[in-house]
């Protein structure tokens, strides 16, 4: 790290004179020759070394003013004592603080070292619990919440202590609650009740939730006194925990009329409820579809006969359509949680947009409501916990499913959806918008939306789409705005800047020129809708236009359930074939630059074969990793009950030279420096441990097995074992994510691609291939330990056409093995890979501390008795 010095300098002097200063310290940059180049530092360095000085001195009085200033860094635990505050208190404060700055480590160090001591173990607890909770690693929160004082979780954990309590046992953790509900104790905090309240609903206890609620009312009260948020969030909650689940079903409409649902977003979790007018947009875009039918009567709230009566008087006389005839009865149900609703069965709705946000974290309301007859157009799915095998019989069901993007094209089609690309409703706009307009001039202010605000320039113009106001304003309402916001776009600004996805396309539609800057170009929401030409953003508008007109017509005419979607098979047919072909098709890649099997012969030149009776254990070494090395050693030696052999891959050979070997395990030292120099994953360059996993094949030529491990571990267990595993014929063994739950093997290959930035045409590529690859969706694995086949590796393609995917797609070995290997591996025991800090430990056979505090840190970390042990134990180096 920098001296103090030099990083004064960088930042407050001029270049010309810190270059004269790096030169009087000797670190001067190359000149035309040695002498010339001291020859001209010493001259510069002498006239200008009194300012330098000058200039740092007055730079660090800056520095201890602006100290000065501030005041001393914040303490949260210290401060919160001082002010008379429980332990367990100030402990919430500073684990909340330390989540807040991105140190979830130091969080648990502060609860290891609390745990070290019985009087203050309950409040260690308190904080592990916390941090594991933030995390989603609800058994070991679980472990660690269940047994504290009601009053302690009541007042410092409650959405940790029910969250993981409901994932962990969730038959004793309602039954504490209802206890608590039927004593309500005078001790339970306000918010308490609200924090209890939400995830309760989320699981399905809707009895309990009302019962909480009814708490909640009672201590909000009027209000007077109440946090304003409380008496927010008691108001908003009030219809949903009245409301009944399960989908109620309404008497159908009357002879001769069809119901049809709009879809509003509102949410039983007001930070869940929609905030964004583009939400909106794509509502009334949806609509023009339902109001270009002239001939239509509507029934239903006043709101929305009014809604649909303004829009239909501002249909494009060219784009009106006549003869569908009858009476359409609506009704507003909300995307995310329709099943809260009463419908008549067999009610008609569009069903668009991104389906994207769960209850209170506990589960989808999807499939929709069983009353319901959707269409499924510019639907967006990207989140595996929402596709569960009920929801994808849903979408089978109702297929084909039209999709805003090709990466829901290609998911769905993984899982056996029939699906094809439509594109994206907003496109459509412009039916309810007069072609006609007086456009502003060419010297009127450009439009930003939602763009940092560094890249406006003077004159810009910004907007927001985003506002907490649009979640407390009535869907009609919210329309009417977005109509408001188009036309101001169009009249006001001769172009417009946005990062908004709903404002791009629906501004395009309306024929004003738009550059589309998102966050992301890689974002899977975007595929197929961005870089595209005039005619292909016709022919998304066009394609919406006829499917619409000819089966929602037919709906809204009175056809049968049979016939409409027998109509919108056939309308689609061939758009599914096309995206079959596309999702199957075979895209050779050049072949890999880098070639590893040359580069690693020299550097196995005159190694020690290894012993045929030797199990062969890889572990790659990073800086400063000797004493890491050493006690991993020790721990192998101590438990195993077969001969090892060590290979330790590493840059730093000198580091680990002296690191000796056990009875019964020898090491091997290999230097990897010179190997994977030509190795770029898109242009980056990879780690040592993971160029030494991509070798692991030509390290051992001779070799049937290998077992990876990671260097900051010990095993406490026989790792003959891991020698012994039946790999079942597969490739390798692996463990599963450590950590609660289930991880999503498609999610990590979404990651990478992601990771592509503007190349979006490798990130869509990447996305086409590992869906296509493998059917929807695998359980994702780590590789820190591996149990791998040897031969079967130097049979597969994982080194061969497949390193190309490294160099194309920017792949690191995990990716690369997700893509190559997916859900064809063994799954290695859990208790061979348990990490503290993020799941239980008590059975580990392995220990690997992941994070980035180690046990050889300052700092405690969770199981640091378990590395003590071993180290205390392990021969010096050397």
């Amino acid at each position: 790290m920098p001296t103090l010095a030099r990083r004064l300098a960088r930042r407050h002097l001029p270049h010309r004179v810190r270059q004269a200063g790096l030169a009087l310290a000797g670190r001067a940059p190359a000149g035309p020759t040695k002498a010339q180049q001291k020859a001209a530092a010493q001259q510069a360095a002498e006239a200008t070394a009194a300012k330098v000085a000058k200039a740092l001195a007055a730079a660090e009085r800056r520095a201890a003013k602006a100290r000065k200033a501030a005041g001393p860094p914040p303490q949260p635990l210290a401060d919160t004592l001082r002010r008379g505050a429980s332990l367990e208190e100030a402990v919430r404060v500073e684990v909340e603080h330390l989540l807040d700055a991105g140190e979830p480590d130091r969080a648990f160090s502060l609860g290891a070292g609390l745990g070290r001591t019985p009087a203050t173990a309950p409040a260690g607890d308190l904080a592990v619990g916390l941090v594991a909770a933030s995390r989603g690693d609800h058994a070991l929160a679980w472990s660690r919440l269940r047994g504290l004082d009601p009053q302690v979780w009541g007042r410092h954990a409650a959405t940790a202590w029910v969250t993981s309590g409901l994932d962990q046992d969730p038959t004793s953790t309602l039954e504490h609650l209802g206890a608590l509900v039927a004593e309500a104790p005078a001790w339970v905090p306000t918010r308490t009740w609200l924090d209890l309240l939400g995830p309760v609903f989320g699981h399905g206890d809707h009895a309990l939730a009302r019962a909480l609620h009814e708490r909640l009312d009672q201590r909000v009260g009027t209000g007077d006194g109440v946090e304003r948020d409380l008496v927010v969030q008691r108001d908003w909650l009030r219809r949903w925990v009245a409301a009944e689940p399960g989908g109620r079903l309404a008497p159908r409409p009357p002879e001769g009329s069809v119901a049809f649902a709009i879809m509003d977003y509102d949410h039983p979790g007001r930070s869940r409820a929609s905030a964004n007018i583009g939400d909106h947009v794509q509502s009334l875009a949806s609509l023009g579809h339902l109001v270009r039918h002239a001939d239509l009567d509507f029934d239903g709230p006043q709101d929305l006969v009014d809604l649909v009566g303004e829009l239909r008087g501002r249909v494009r006389p060219e784009l009106a359509r006549h003869g569908v005839e009858g009476r359409v009865q609506l009704l507003q149900i909300d995307r995310d949680a329709s099943e809260y609703a009463t419908v008549p069965e067999g009610t008609w709705t569009l069903a668009f947009g991104w389906f994207m946000h769960a209850l209170f974290q506990s589960r989808y309301g999807f499939p929709l409501h069983p009353g319901l007859r959707p269409l499924f157009i510019s639907f967006h799915a990207s989140k595996r916990d929402l596709l569960v095998p009920e929801a994808i019989d849903h979408l089978r069901r109702y297929a084909p499913i039209g999709c805003r993007d090709w990466t829901t094209v290609d998911l769905l089609l993984s899982a056996g959806v029939p699906a094809f690309f439509s594109g994206c409703m907003t496109t459509t706009v412009r039916t309810v918008f007069p072609a006609q307009v007086d456009r502003p001039p060419a010297d009127a202010p450009v439009g930003y939306v939602d763009v940092p605000a560094s890249t406006v320039p003077a004159g810009g113009v910004t907007y927001a789409h985003s506002s907490d106001k649009i979640r407390f304003r009535s869907f009609a309402r919210n329309v009417g705005d977005a109509v408001t916001l188009l036309e101001t776009y169009r009249r006001r600004h001769p172009a417009m800047v946005t990062s908004r996805l709903h404002c791009y396309l629906p501004v395009r539609a309306l024929g004003v020129p738009v550059d589309f800057q998102p966050k992301n170009r890689s974002d899977p929401r975007f595929a197929g809708l961005m870089d595209i030409t005039d005619e292909e953003f016709t022919a998304i508008q066009d394609r919406i236009d006829g499917r619409l007109e000819t089966v929602l017509g037919a709906a809204l005419g009175g056809a049968s359930e049979e016939e409409v979607y027998a109509l919108w098979r056939e309308v689609n047919a061939a758009d599914v074939r096309l995206a079959e072909e596309r999702h199957a098709a075979s895209h050779p890649l050049p072949a890999a630059r880098a070639d590893l099997a040359a580069e690693v012969g020299p550097v196995l030149q005159g190694a020690a074969a290894v012993p045929a009776d030797a199990l062969p254990v890889v572990v790659a070494v990073g800086r400063d990793r000797a004493e890491a090395v050493r006690v991993l050693l020790a721990s192998l030696a101590a438990r195993t009950s077969r001969p090892l052999h060590v290979l330790l891959l590493t840059h730093h050979p000198d580091e680990v030279a002296a690191v000796g070997g056990h009875d019964g395990v020898t090491v091997q030292v290999v230097d990897t420096r010179t190997v994977g120099d030509d190795l770029r994953a898109a242009g980056r360059r990879l780690s040592a441990s993971e160029v030494g996993l991509l070798l692991l094949p030509h390290l051992l030529p001779d070799a049937e097995r290998a077992v990876v491990l990671p260097v900051d571990a010990v095993v406490e267990d026989d790792p003959a074992e891991l020698g012994a595993l039946d790999l079942g014929g597969r490739l390798l063994a692996a463990p599963q994510p450590v950590g609660s739950g289930s991880a999503s093997g498609f999610a990590v290959l979404n990651g990478a691609a992601n990771r592509l930035g503007d190349r979006t045409g490798p990130a869509a590529e990447l996305r086409r291939r590992a869906y296509g690859r493998h059917t929807f969706d695998f359980e994702a694995f780590d590789v820190s330990v591996l149990v791998v086949d040897l031969a079967a590796w130097r049979r597969h393609e994982v080194l061969g056409d497949q390193l190309a995917w490294v160099e194309e797609f920017g792949l690191g070995p995990r990716e690369l093995l997700h893509l190559a290997v997916g859900p064809d591996r063994a799954v290695l025991p859990t208790r061979w890979h348990r990490v503290p800090g993020r799941d239980l430990t008590e059975d580990a056979a392995l220990l690997h501390w992941a994070g980035r505090t180690k046990p050889w840190s300052d700092e405690l970390v969770l199981d640091q008795e378990r590395w003590d042990a071993v180290a205390g134990g392990a021969p010096a180096a050397g």
